[in-house]
Order: structure tokens, then sequence, then C-alpha cells
């Protein structure tokens, strides 16, 4: 999937100028083994951490579940995985969603990192294609406490 690197390539673009808070929304995009995101002058680091987590959810469905990830809408699934991501890394996402006021501490989060990953390792890694399936169509929902 990934050609001769066999890893994900992650780009974060120069601040984008002409993209003015809260105007564009595609901030982020995923294909073929490649994350791009294109911030704003305004983007805080939480924020981007949050676009980062929306796309990283389309790679792992691409790599994992290809038929879903080809077939299904699959937006909202990674919304709800960046947002159920966000609050376990303990991420602040205001209700506006204006990019420069997502908040996030590093620390914290590197922190509470263990839990992510506990989390998702038992939620996701044991899916089927029809489970994934349930989850992108909004049959089923994943949820975290924070």
């Amino acid at each position: 999937m990934y050609g001769a690197r066999k890893t994900l390539q992650v780009t974060i673009k120069k601040e984008d100028p002409t993209r003015i808070d809260p105007g564009d929304t595609i901030v982020g995009s995923y294909t073929f083994g490649k994350i791009e995101i294109l911030p704003c002058p305004n983007c805080a680091a939480g924020f981007l951490t949050h676009i980062f987590l929306h796309e990283l959810c389309h790679a792992w469905l691409h790599q994992y579940h290809e038929a879903v990830y080809e077939v299904e809408d699959s937006c909202r699934f990674c919304d709800t995985f960046a947002d159920v991501s966000y609050k376990l890394l303990a991420g602040d996402r205001p209700p506006k969603q204006a990019c420069r006021a997502y908040r996030l501490n590093s620390q914290v989060a590197m922190q509470r990192f263990p839990l992510f990953e506990a989390f998702w390792s038992k939620q996701l890694l044991e899916l089927d294609e029809k489970s994934v399936a349930s989850l992108i169509l909004g049959r089923s929902r994943i949820t975290a406490a924070q």
C-alpha cells in the first residue's frame, strides 16, 4: 500500500495565509499512504492534532478495511474517532470549533497516550469488516469516558 517506503507519510504544509479561520473546512487529507495537513495562520496545535487523528483513521480504514473504505462514506466515522481520541488525550474541543481555540496540553496528552492506545487496541484491532461498516453507517457507536 505504501510502496517501497512501507510507512505512512505525513506532511504539514506551510501555513496558508489565504485560508482564514473558520473559512475552509478542508484542512487535511489522506490519499494512498499520505496524510497532508494544511493549517491556516491561526491553527492551534490541538486542532492540528484533531485533524491528524481524523486522517489517521482514514489511513487505518484504507489499510485494514479497504472494501469499507472504498464503498462507504467514512468521514463521519473518522470524525468520531478523532473526537473520542482527542478526549482520551485530554483535549478540549470548543463548541464553535474554531481552529485557534482547540486546547491540548502536550505533556498531559503524552501522559494519557497509554490510555488512548489501550482503548483503541481493544476497540479497533478486533473489528471485522461488518462491524466497521456498522460503525461507519452509524448503527453502532464508539464512546469514551474522560
